[in-house]
């Protein structure tokens, strides 16, 4: 018994440590308020499924033309995981100054993935075409709503 008490101590222990790191954000228009407030969180980004690799969003896995990704730290009570991103295909992870320029949501009538939206990061460019990709790659989707650009995204430098 006194083994099983050490254990469940020693667990929540680490459990509050791991709290320490993470941040929930409840939303994601909180989300891009606290990422252009702390834009060094880009820096704790995690690339599950880069570009060109395979991702099942629902259905059959398709090939990805942006990098797929979550900020580890950075929690979303929806899916009580890392807040979900995509990284404009003219972008790269590790440019400094990523910006949220856009969503994609899930349908209403999706209840149980509803909220755990996918933020989208660009550099200080968005081309037309790279807005296309991103539109097109989610628009045969039925459980996905249109991608909603943020005002902002029509200040960034166009190519």
């Amino acid at each position: 018994m006194k083994y099983l008490l050490n254990e469940w101590r020693r667990f929540l222990e680490n459990s509050e440590n791991d709290n320490d790191t993470k941040t929930i954000i409840g939303s994601k228009e909180q989300l891009v308020k606290y990422i252009l407030q702390y834009p060094e969180e880009n820096k704790t980004i995690h690339i599950d499924s880069p570009k060109g690799s395979k991702k099942k969003f629902g259905g059959d896995p398709r090939t990805m033309p942006f990098d797929y990704g979550e900020w580890p730290d950075l929690i979303n009570p929806a899916d009580d995981m890392g807040w979900d991103l995509i990284i404009m295909p003219g972008s790269d992870k590790n440019e400094p100054d990523l910006k949220p320029v856009g969503y994609v949501a899930y349908k209403e009538d999706i209840v149980h993935k509803v909220g755990n939206d996918k933020i989208i990061l660009a550099h200080n460019k968005v081309s037309s075409s790279d807005k296309k990709t991103i539109e097109d790659f989610f628009s045969d989707m039925e459980s996905f709503k249109d991608v909603e650009w943020l005002p902002a995204v029509s200040k960034l430098k166009r190519n």
